[in-house]
């Protein structure tokens, strides 16, 4: 699956270059056609304050949700500098959750070794 992604990707025009996001048969999709396909979109669903950027933010959220290296996130999103990768792969109360019981059961006393055990000497 990624193979194909990559491939799809790496086969559209650079957008830094001018040139068009996408191809829809012989028609160019450039970024004004996305963006005000997306707003259509947008007021239909009816959410007020949506913008195409926060997309951005939120597949880099989900990455770094999913264990995927800053860093990573950083090529992939074309950061230059850590600082700024890190302010779009925000992290939610969830998965900080998840990483302190994840920690708990990485510390958590195995029953070869817990102290009550060795108390009593079994």
């Amino acid at each position: 699956m990624i193979g194909i992604l990559r491939k799809a990707l790496e086969a559209l025009p650079s957008r830094l270059l001018g040139g068009p996001v996408s191809l829809r048969g012989a028609e160019r999709v450039t970024n004004n056609i996305l963006r005000s396909g997306l707003q259509v979109a947008i007021k239909k669903a009816g959410l007020d304050g949506f913008r195409l950027h926060d997309c951005r933010r939120s597949w880099a959220t989900s990455l770094a949700m999913a264990g995927v290296p800053l860093r990573a996130i950083q090529k992939l999103g074309g950061w230059r500098l850590p600082e700024i990768a890190k302010r779009y792969a925000a992290v939610i109360p969830a998965s900080k959750e998840r990483a302190a019981r994840a920690l708990d059961r990485i510390f958590s006393p195995t029953p070869a070794t817990s102290p009550q055990q060795e108390a009593s000497g079994h």
